[in-house]
């Protein structure tokens, strides 16, 4: 018995995520996102289920693909990926200061301010947290599975239990990369509530690493799934009910927000036949996120109706991807 999610349903799952965060940065300008409907179907809070769901996502499938190349890794491997993240975000740096450009030569734009770019900020102040999160977890897992190189056949068929049975054996540098990997993150976290940083940098933090989880310890996921449903169920249930009431309370959000990915993991893991607009939206998510900003920068709010103005966000940003794609060859 193993887990395993397909490439379809990460993608799917990946391509839920990012329509969840869309929609919910398009709506919170509106009066409508707190009302009582908006509320009982958590919209105000698709924006950190979406991001917990999209970086648990990221934690299996960066662990997977470094496993795949772990015998081959090398620094010119690491450069190659980490350029390939930095292209978009570049497009959509040029994107959004030629809107706020623009608006300013008509005199309703804001002040453009380049003080912060090398710390991955936009000219209009928005925090690229999110792809910040994004590098900084590619690097550091790199960097440790450098550091804990893969041992010999011999060794890393050697398991850490003599009770496992030989599927459940676990090469012995994997739970050190996790550990590390959780120390590292948590470490950061601790910085971070120092300084008072948002909500999402917790959360998508700590749903990496649970991501990561899956990978390292796979067959007992898939052993335990009940219990950890059940569970995932019964943590679920009362941030459902604090986020209609609109009572946040941090530690509960956060178990919340992964117990709401692991639910959807488990739930979507095996499901065939996805739509294909999901899964073109998941292989295309970080510049669905990347370039809806200078979109949603070029676009007013006040005119439009929020139904209007989501559709309009989201079909500019599919056109700029499908325009990126063809510019970059990405089909």
């Amino acid at each position: 018995m193993s887990y395993s999610i397909s490439y379809d349903s990460g993608y799917g799952m990946r391509g839920i995520a990012m329509l969840m965060i869309i929609l919910a940065h398009s709506l919170n300008e509106y009066e409508v996102f707190h009302s009582v409907l908006c509320r009982a179907l958590l919209i105000p809070d698709y924006g950190i289920l979406g991001c917990g769901l999209f970086f648990l996502l990221s934690g299996y499938g960066l662990g997977h693909s470094l496993e795949k190349h772990k015998d081959h890794l090398t620094w010119h491997y690491l450069g190659e990926r980490v350029w390939k993240l930095f292209k978009p975000l570049i497009f959509a740096f040029v994107l959004i200061t030629l809107v706020l450009y623009v608006q300013r030569r008509l005199g309703n734009g804001v002040t453009l301010d380049f003080g912060n770019t090398l710390w991955l900020s936009f000219p209009d102040g928005t925090d690229l947290w999110f792809f910040k999160i994004i590098l900084l977890n590619y690097i550091v897992l790199f960097a440790l599975y450098k550091l804990y190189k893969p041992l010999s056949p011999s060794e890393a068929l050697e398991p850490l239990e003599p009770s496992l049975e030989p599927s459940e054996a676990l090469e012995p540098n994997k739970p050190y990369v996790l550990l590390s990997l959780a120390l590292l993150h948590l470490l950061l976290i601790g910085v971070l509530w120092h300084e008072g940083a948002g909500r999402y940098w917790y959360v998508s933090n700590l749903c990496f690493i649970v991501g990561y989880g899956l990978v390292v310890f796979g067959d007992r996921f898939a052993k335990y799934k009940k219990a950890i449903v059940t569970a995932s169920v019964v943590v679920f249930a009362p941030f459902a009910v604090l986020s209609f009431l609109q009572k946040y309370f941090i530690p509960g959000e956060i178990f919340g927000v992964i117990a709401f990915s692991l639910l959807c993991c488990y739930i979507f893991k095996e499901k065939k036949n996805w739509s294909p607009a999901l899964t073109y939206i998941g292989k295309n998510s970080l510049c669905y996120y990347l370039f809806c900003i200078p979109v949603m920068a070029a676009i007013p709010y006040a005119p439009l109706h929020w139904s209007l103005y989501f559709l309009l966000v989201f079909s500019l940003t599919s056109l700029l991807v499908l325009l990126w794609n063809m510019a970059t060859k990405r089909h």
